[in-house]
This record gives structure tokens, sequence and C-alpha cells, in this order.
């Protein structure tokens, strides 16, 4: 690994850190403040969802109904150039606004990060899925 690449990995972890912290207070402009402005977001059964404004309407929708809270368990990044990859494990708590509903899920994801011009490091692909079986109402 270059002396590059491994000093990169800090960077890219702080990102990733930046946007947990960002989903976890439910704060649209830090969620962006993480994302290239042609970023895709990959959630699980929903289709693909393309660049800022895009972006900041699927959070507004999700914080709307729900307040998220989010651990990354394990992640590991691959620094190759200008791109970075990072594959990681969450642990995550989806509680609804309007009654008593909590879930529980644990998970993982992969994470795409590009150099910018200006050297930072900014999101732009996000996958992932849950680890657990699929409900009644996701399996139909």
């Amino acid at each position: 690994m270059s002396r590059d690449a491994a000093a990169a990995g800090p960077d890219v972890h702080a990102v990733a850190e930046a946007l947990r912290a960002a989903v976890n207070a439910g704060d649209v402009t830090a969620i962006l403040a993480c994302w290239a402005p042609d970023g895709v977001l990959q959630p699980p059964h929903h289709p693909a969802v393309q660049g800022h404004a895009a972006i900041a309407e699927y959070f507004r929708n999700v914080f709307a109904a729900r307040r998220l809270t989010f651990t990354f368990t394990a992640s590991t990044v691959t620094v190759l150039g200008d791109v970075a990859l990072e594959r990681l494990s969450y642990s995550a708590i989806a509680a609804s606004l309007v009654g008593r509903e909590r879930i529980e899920d644990v998970g993982k994801g992969l994470h795409v990060y590009s150099r910018q011009l200006d050297g930072s490091w900014k999101l732009t692909q996000d996958i992932w899925n849950s680890d657990l079986p699929p409900t009644r109402s996701n399996a139909d």
C-alpha cells in the first residue's frame, strides 16, 4: 500500500463517521456534506436515489417518520488512487415518531468514495442490506 493510500484511510473513516453522526442527528445538511453532488444512495427495498436533491428528499421523508440510530460495528477501507472502498457492518435502530414501534437491524454495506479536486473525500455510492431474515411485508 502506498504511503498516500495509507494516509487517506483515516480521512475516509472521518467521512463515514460524519455521515453516521448526521444520520443519527437527523441532519440532512450534514448528510449532504458527506456526499458528492452526483452520488447514488441504494437503500434496501427502494429504487436508487441519485444526486443531492433526491438524497435530501429521501432523508427528509425518512426523518419525518422515524429516528435512526446507527452504529458501524466494523469497517475496512481500501484506497485505490482517487477511489476508496469501505466494507462495513452495522447495527441500527429505527424508532417510529408516531408510535412505539422500534425496529432493530444488523447488516453490512459498501461505501464508495472519490477524492475531490480539493483533496477531500466524498461518498459516491452507498448500498446496504440486512443480515436478518426478510419480514413478511418485504418478502411479498
